[in-house]
């Protein structure tokens, strides 16, 4: 919470509403109240954007092993084999190789697995800072409505939870419950990424706003993006000490 405070927001448990994003002072209309970059996102191969940025771009690269995701520049390609594709990409050539097409979904639960493997390893080898805002332990706190899922859908995660642990590395994999909370936290946490018009051209997961923003009737707040950055805007006056929503 004092990342959040330095941003002029707390957060807080109401009755009926559960955890709840406040303001602690007063926001006006179009003003930002938060931008998060995602813990992990997928960009859909059927839009030309790039696979790091978001952006649209004329002219996509592929990558040269797997040949799966496309980048808008050498820039992009560099930041995203540190940060992730680095550990997916032979996973991507492999499942590419073999005819198969990792659906966006398990692609993302994919990520997600591979960063909390990474984020672990720093820890213990205390190699790089991890945000509280990223930390992996996060996702056990998100909302997974498993017990109101169909039976059907259940099934749906289970299957999809063993077809995912037949490409993860061991180091990285989940035992399947594990795997199928995540799927259906997922199913109800996850934000379509949208371009300029408001098409969708991705998927991400913003924890902090997965987490903390409430769905609203009459909500104060909208949700944008810039590229893969999340922005929350409000839409109306928000007094000090309101809830965002």
């Amino acid at each position: 919470q004092l990342w959040l405070r330095t941003q002029g927001l707390n957060v807080e448990l109401r009755n009926g509403r559960g955890r709840c994003l406040v303001t602690t002072k007063p926001i006006q209309p179009g003003e930002i109240i938060l931008t998060q970059e995602p813990y992990a996102f997928v960009m859909s191969l059927q839009t030309e954007v790039c696979n790091e940025c978001g952006i649209e771009a004329q002219s996509l690269k592929r990558c040269a092993y797997c040949k799966h995701v496309r980048y808008c520049g050498v820039g992009c390609q560099r930041r995203a084999w540190k940060q992730t594709h680095s550990k997916e990409c032979p996973l991507l050539k492999k499942i590419h190789e073999d005819g198969r097409v990792l659906p966006p979904t398990l692609h993302l639960t994919l990520q997600m697995l591979l960063k909390r493997h990474h984020q672990r390893a720093s820890e213990e080898g205390k190699h790089v800072e991890i945000k509280p805002w990223d930390h992996y332990s996060l996702i056990s706190l998100l909302e997974t409505h498993r017990k109101e899922l169909p039976q059907d859908r259940l099934l749906q995660f289970a299957q999809m939870a063993t077809l995912l642990g037949s490409i993860t590395p061991p180091e990285c994999q989940a035992n399947p419950e594990e795997t199928t909370d995540i799927l259906s936290s997922l199913s109800c946490n996850v934000h379509s990424i949208c371009d300029a018009e408001v098409r969708p051209v991705g998927i991400g997961l913003y924890l902090v706003i997965s987490l903390l923003v409430n769905h609203s009737c009459a909500p104060n707040a909208v949700l944008l993006f810039k590229g893969t950055t999340a922005v929350l805007r409000a839409t109306a006056p928000i007094p000090a000490g309101a809830e965002i929503s």
